[in-house]
């Protein structure tokens, strides 16, 4: 009986080499020992033939069940030819490997190599050189598992070959007896591969959105991987030194999939794949998935079929022979086209039917909402989960079959659903009933091919009179979820009413509630499971929305490009998003900025003398920049080519290097957003402002400088001390602070509570007025 197989790169072997290694295949070890000594001499003489690494894989009673010819690279090939139930199990395997050209021995497994190791799971590893050295020792070691650090071999023992063939196996292995990998078996295990920024409770925040996304797929995610990197990302958002821990430790705790915390290209995609020799997904791909999972509705399912085909598209690979060509040959009519082609062809077909589907979806909705056109209506938005479809129950006073399906997870609702409320005659329009529609809930970095697919959903929401957005303040990054809302809404040009309603105020911390009115003055405030604060809010909706609406924040989205009214930018405000030419190339704010502060400082016109000593001098700040997290990017409404020529003059005449972008602004795009062009001013005359953006991409500062006056950089290094200090303490900087000045106790906290709260010390000068010790110094 055959007891072994040959695989690996076996094509292009002569018949005699491939005869060898399958004789070498059928040789049996002892079983009371490591290997047979004489097989491992064949094996070398083999490997030196053919100038390839062999490995052999040999179970517990020494028989040899895989001859793999090359490199250890891949984990699922290997594991696909070795013969027998529970490959990925273990039991009491062996692999046996001779690497090395000539007398220079391999002893110690290459990063990848370690992780091929981990998914056979060997109870020992056997490697050695392809020849004795010149003193007749023939250099060999013994790995066993480690059971934590960075590596995943120890090296047990180290010595001759003829010595180390001859130990007992079950000895060496009972010497350090590796943990069982978790069960595959159950829901999907995931590893989470984060990136993450200076703002810890930021990056746990979305770390736990990520994690909640996962269990929402019905996967269960058993670790995570972060890495917080600085400065230019290449190829790869995860550095490969990185990648190679992430593969190692999805093999400790039993991952089957790796899942990343944001869209991946398809190249990046597939350099991670390779590198970490497991399936990865990004984060839309996640989303997507839940999506499917929750659509229940014909409507929804045609939605996502068509935002998962939009998202699988570019992304589509072959292998083998489904990349080969059809037919062809002499005299015939050509080489065919590729299987891959034909599958592309065959999904854009399958889009533009599921396009018209969705057309037709829409002007079917479209329809319905025109035979409700004569009653005011709202429509309910707001973060995932954050209670919607439970406060449309709640109002409506639905239960049984007739409530909306409101459960503790994220996107359980997809289709709208509109409900009837009984307005009373002293209401808005002499009574009329008033229709609220529940919508799908956002989230931050909502795919762009769910966007496009949901747009009849999302015009449930924009056809409304006004908006309620809900935010859930038991949540800690509701502020953060409101920003993204208002952003998406601010997106999609819905320009009617808003009320914020904060929800959950029988879960959430008692000081939340005072933090909730400084961010906005008008939210309502209700527990929609509680039953709390529901009659106030109904007493709201008796005249809102109406025509002559004007309480309440009217949403006026905040890139209108160049017809919005110059100078409009207040602080606090979501500062627009674009993308603009520079001299590295085109710049996008938010991809560029990612978790990190922005300074935007505006010039004229290249090659002007104030101006050039100013971008100098930013350049050899970077290192105060970096030490804050803060990226630089300056504007002129010249082209890129101009801005080369006139870093040439400032490296020179400043002796820096200017290698942050500056923007090309010769549309006054970015001019016109931003509110750089006065309006008494030459059109072509841009501010000389500065603004200061953090990484939730609010305005924080904003300063403007008369054109012969140059900016003082340490002012607003000091400004930006200042924020960040602020933005993480109970304090505020009082008159000329700087760095390690004391700073003003704000006057929320009351003295006995601020005492406790700075252990430093709180000075009493009146009781409006107390300074401490600056609290992280």
């Amino acid at each position: 009986m055959r007891q072994g197989v040959l695989a690996g790169r076996t094509v292009g072997l002569r018949p005699s080499e491939r005869r060898r290694l399958e004789q070498i295949c059928h040789r049996r070890h002892p079983g009371d020992a490591v290997a047979d000594l004489l097989t491992l001499q064949r094996l070398a003489a083999e490997g030196r033939d053919l100038a390839l690494p062999l490995t052999l894989v040999v179970d517990g009673r020494g028989l040899c069940r895989l001859l793999w010819v090359g490199e250890l690279d891949h984990s699922a090939r290997l594991l696909e030819k070795l013969p027998g139930p529970s490959r990925r199990q273990g039991h009491n395997l062996r692999l046996l490997t001779c690497a090395g050209a000539g007398r220079q021995a391999h002893l110690q497994p290459t990063a990848q190599e370690a992780v091929v190791g981990m998914d056979v799971a060997p109870d020992l590893w056997l490697r050695f050189g392809q020849q004795p050295d010149t003193g007749g020792r023939w250099p060999a070691a013994i790995h066993t598992p480690a059971g934590s650090g960075e590596s995943a071999w120890d090296c047990a023992l180290e010595g001759d070959l003829a010595d180390l063939c001859g130990l007992d196996p079950v000895a060496l292995a009972a010497a350090e007896p590796p943990e069982a990998p978790p069960a595959l078996e159950g829901p999907e295990r995931v590893l989470l591969l984060v990136q993450t920024s200076g703002d810890r409770a930021l990056s746990d925040r979305r770390i736990a959105e990520l994690e909640g996304l996962v269990r929402s797929a019905g996967a269960v995610p058993v670790g995570r991987m972060e890495q917080r990197r600085q400065g230019p990302v290449s190829r790869n958002p995860w550095g490969e030194g990185k990648l190679r821990e992430a593969a190692l430790e999805a093999r400790r705790v039993g991952a089957s999939l790796v899942v990343a915390d944001r869209e991946l290209t398809p190249a990046q995609a597939r350099d991670l794949e390779g590198l970490l020799d497991l399936p990865v997904s990004d984060r839309s791909e996640l989303i997507l998935d839940i999506f499917a999972q929750r659509a229940a509705s014909g409507a929804g399912r045609l939605q996502v079929e068509l935002a998962q085909l939009r998202y699988r598209l570019p992304r589509l690979t072959g292998r083998g022979l489904s990349l080969s060509r059809q037919g062809g040959g002499i005299g015939t009519r050509g080489p065919g086209e590729t299987q891959l082609e034909k599958d592309r062809r065959a999904i854009a077909r399958r889009i533009e039917r599921l396009q018209r589907e969705v057309q037709r979806l829409g002007a079917h909705r479209a329809r319905l909402r025109e035979g409700r056109r004569d009653l005011p209506r709202v429509a309910l938005v707001g973060y995932t989960n954050a209670g919607k479809s439970s406060l449309l129950n709640a109002l409506t006073g639905a239960s049984g079959s007739q409530a909306v399906m409101a459960e503790n997870k994220l996107f359980a609702t997809l289709d709208p659903t509109t409900r009837r409320i009984e307005r009373t005659s002293g209401g808005g329009a002499d009574g009329q009933p008033l229709l609220v529609t529940d919508t799908v809930g956002f989230i931050r970095d909502l795919p762009p091919q769910l966007m496009e697919a949901f747009r009849s959903t999302f015009e449930e929401a924009l056809d409304a009179d006004g908006l309620l957005i809900v935010v859930d303040l038991a949540d800690p990054a509701w502020p953060e979820q409101l920003s993204t809302v208002q952003t998406i809404l601010d997106s999609l040009q819905a320009t009617m009413p808003r009320r914020v309603i904060g929800n959950q105020i029988d879960r959430c911390p008692s000081g939340e509630l005072e933090r909730a009115r400084a961010v906005d003055p008008a939210m309502l405030f209700v527990s929609a499971t509680a039953d709390l604060g529901l009659q106030h809010l109904r007493q709201e909706l008796q005249s809102w929305p109406s025509e002559t609406t004007t309480d309440g924040p009217t949403a006026v989205p905040a890139s209108t490009g160049a017809n919005s009214s110059p100078m409009t930018l207040q602080l606090g405000d979501t500062v627009p998003d674009f993308t603009q030419e520079s001299q590295l190339g085109p710049i996008n704010l938010y991809d560029f900025a990612g978790d990190s502060w922005v300074v935007l400082f505006s010039h004229p016109a290249d090659y002007t003398p104030v101006c050039t000593t100013e971008l100098g001098e930013v350049s050899r700040l970077r290192p105060e920049w970096e030490k804050r997290n803060v990226k630089t990017i300056a504007l002129s409404v010249d082209s890129a080519e101009s801005h080369k020529g006139w870093i040439g003059d400032i490296n020179e005449t400043q002796n820096t290097t200017v290698d942050y972008p500056i923007l090309a602004d010769s549309d006054k795009k970015v001019s016109s957003l931003y509110g750089m062009i006065h309006p008494n001013a030459l059109s072509n005359l841009t501010v000389r402002s500065v603004f200061i953006i953090d990484p939730n991409k609010k305005l924080r500062l904003q300063i403007t400088y008369p054109a012969s006056t140059g900016r003082n950089f340490d002012e607003i290094l000091r400004v930006i001390d200042s924020l960040q200090l602020t933005d993480h303490h109970q304090v505020a900087t009082p008159v000329n602070w700087k760095e390690g000045d004391d700073c003003v106790v704000v006057p929320s906290i009351p003295t006995d509570e601020a005492r406790a709260k700075f252990p430093k010390g709180v000075t009493e000068i009146r009781p409006y007025l107390r300074m401490t010790p600056q609290p992280n110094k």
